[in-house]
């Protein structure tokens, strides 16, 4: 099981405004696509849905169609930032996160200003445990629009999975200082709890 899914097994997660799923339980939180994934549908595989491992089944096999779909419409199209986002998505719904990764970064060179895309490439080298690049797709977020409460927290939140309990406070007394959202400033007071005091 994967990194996420086993943060998600913990039974912690809480979803804030804007798609935000924080994890205190052990210091991480991801900004998810904020697009409906229970109710939406890729070539027939629900987004949220990942495709199985051994025999293949429909999902598995409707999985990999619409990844042989976009794959060819990349080849045919290198161009087609919408098809290179829908490819990075199904890969990382697959679990097929360094392929994900490759294709998130084309698709932010060219669109850098796409928050959500900025998490979800997060989310898949966070979940790869590549927690130094993780944090740089965060800040170069940070970059594109200064002072994202979510993505500061985000980054106490890596910081804490680095090791970095001061680092991590840093970026969560940010967030406790700037937002206006009083829903993630407690967020960020109780993950400074839990780190260990108010640093």
């Amino acid at each position: 099981m994967d990194l996420l899914n086993r943060l998600r097994a913990l039974g912690e997660g809480t979803v804030l405004g804007g798609g935000v799923v924080v994890l205190l339980g052990v210091g991480l939180a991801w900004g998810l696509r904020e697009s409906a994934r229970e109710s939406s549908t890729a070539g027939g595989v629900p987004l949220g849905q990942s495709a199985p491992a051994g025999e293949p089944g429909p999902v598995a096999h409707e999985y990999w169609v619409r990844v042989d779909s976009l794959t060819r419409l990349l080849g045919d199209r290198p161009e087609d930032d919408g098809a290179r986002l829908a490819l990075a998505r199904q890969l990382d719904d697959g679990h097929q996160l360094a392929a994900s990764v490759e294709h998130y970064r084309e698709y932010l060179r060219r669109n850098p200003g796409d928050r959500q895309a900025h998490f979800d490439l997060a989310k898949a080298l966070g979940s790869l445990g590549n927690w130094a690049e993780a944090a740089a797709a965060l800040k170069n977020l940070l970059i594109e629009r200064p002072g994202d409460a979510s993505a500061m927290y985000n980054l106490g939140a890596i910081e804490a999975n680095r090791g970095r309990p001061g680092d991590a406070a840093r970026w969560w007394n940010r967030v406790r200082e700037e937002t206006d959202d009083a829903r993630l400033a407690a967020r960020a007071e109780d993950a400074l709890r839990r780190l260990g005091g108010d640093r």
